[in-house]
């Protein structure tokens, strides 16, 4: 479904509480809600990417509607921003997060370029 047409209504999974790394929505507001869907369920979390339409990014909007993110589902994305993890051997279907967070969120996006997957622009590297 593109972002800004009418669609049904959805039933979707989640934790009842943030604790248990359960969503929180309002009713009467509009969602980008992502999450997984098994054998027909819809769930989502936390951790997922779920934000009111009313406060995407001008290139977040863009994103949505030229299914840059639908055609970037096979490629992970790695938040390296806490020192967690060892970012050091990424694969090919891997895009970092190494600092600028927000920068990473807002105005980029994590695409398959041939085998590999990769950032779909340098800008945040610069900042």
């Amino acid at each position: 479904m593109r972002y800004g047409q009418q669609t049904a209504i959805r039933t979707i999974k989640t934790s009842s509480s943030s604790a248990a790394c359960g969503s929180n929505f309002e009713i009467n507001k509009e969602y980008i809600i992502s999450g997984v869907n098994t054998q027909g369920v819809w769930e989502t979390n936390l951790c997922a990417w779920n934000t009111e339409t009313s406060l995407l990014t001008q290139y977040q909007r863009r994103a949505l509607d030229l299914d840059i993110y639908k055609n970037s589902c096979t490629c992970k994305i790695l938040d390296c921003t806490f020192g967690v993890r060892n970012c050091q051997a990424v694969r090919g279907n891997e895009c970092v997060i190494r600092s600028n967070f927000n920068c990473f969120h807002d105005i980029n996006s994590c695409g398959r370029v041939n085998s590999n997957c990769m950032w779909t622009s340098p800008a945040c590297d610069l900042l």
